[in-house]
């Protein structure tokens, strides 16, 4: 089958979805584009650039993929997040709108501790490494160690590190929450599971069906991983250090008590979600004498 550019995008403006023609036409253009690794430019001004049969049978199994409710980051191997595009697959969880709230508290806070600059700090979570990455490049001379559980999503972040030319600032680290963490830091920022394990079932095809299950399921309540972060925090921080972490909607109250046992002297500081949803819990920790 001989086709150019021109033609398969003609087809493609002619087959979007009438009811949602836009998002469906920019879905199928971006797929598009990732197959023949051309950019939006590019696809106007070349549009007699041949498309191989190769080419051609990759961008039909993408838009059938799409079609099967895939989400298109796993398709494209991409998504951005806070301005930056991030490599994705099926071992980390596609990065959220809302998990940008998180980040935009955590430079608050840094811009605080020493000065804004030279802070240690641990992600914990790192997943595809997003939130590594955002602080590593907004807070001069941090030091981050890039904490998951997970050895393949690990090497994804490392890959968003090199990307960012961040693997001096950046340090990989394979534990269990903060067991491995080898000294105390300033900072400590999460985004741990925290759907029930009885709600799994009930998320979105495009959730439930292909991001990694260890980065969504939180267990009974939700809440199991949080609650030993919150546990391990105290010796892993320095005095006046924060854990700054992401939580479901009404998730605060249930943490109240945890939090009062082991960050005793710190008020239970709540961020919302450009939703109005109390999404981030920020505490900071005071040694005791």
């Amino acid at each position: 089958m001989n086709t150019d550019v021109r033609q398969i995008r003609l087809k493609i403006a002619t087959n979007s979805k009438n009811n949602d023609y836009w998002e469906d036409f920019n879905v199928k253009m971006n797929l598009l584009r990732n197959t023949i690794a051309m950019s939006p430019i590019d696809i106007y001004v070349n549009q007699e650039r041949p498309v191989s049969q190769l080419e051609f049978a990759t961008l039909q199994d993408s838009k059938g993929r799409h079609k099967r409710n895939e989400p298109l980051g796993y398709i494209l191997h991409s998504r951005e997040f806070y301005g930056l595009n991030f490599l994705v697959n099926e071992n980390t969880l596609l990065p959220r709108c809302d998990t940008e709230t998180l980040i935009e508290r955590a430079l608050l806070t840094a811009s605080k501790l020493k000065g804004g600059s030279g802070l240690l700090i641990a992600d914990v979570g790192t997943g595809s490494g997003c939130l590594s990455v955002c602080l590593a490049r907004s807070i001069p001379h941090a030091k981050v160690y890039a904490i998951d559980i997970c050895r393949n999503a690990l090497e994804i972040a490392s890959l968003n590190f090199e990307e960012y030319g961040l693997l001096k600032e950046i340090i990989p680290l394979r534990s269990n929450i903060l067991e491995g963490l080898p000294e105390r830091v300033d900072l400590i920022v999460a985004n741990l599971p925290y759907v029930k394990s009885s709600e799994i079932g009930r998320l979105n095809d495009n959730i439930k069906e292909y991001e990694p299950l260890v980065a969504l399921d939180g267990g009974e309540d939700g809440l199991g991983l949080i609650y030993k972060l919150i546990e391990q925090a105290p010796k892993k921080l320095n005095n006046g250090g924060y854990l700054i972490f992401e939580i479901g909607k009404g998730q605060e109250k249930h943490l109240k008590k945890t939090i009062t046992r082991f960050f005793p002297e710190s008020k239970i500081d709540i961020t919302q979600d450009l939703s109005g949803t109390n999404r981030i819990i920020a505490l900071e920790y005071h040694r005791s004498l």
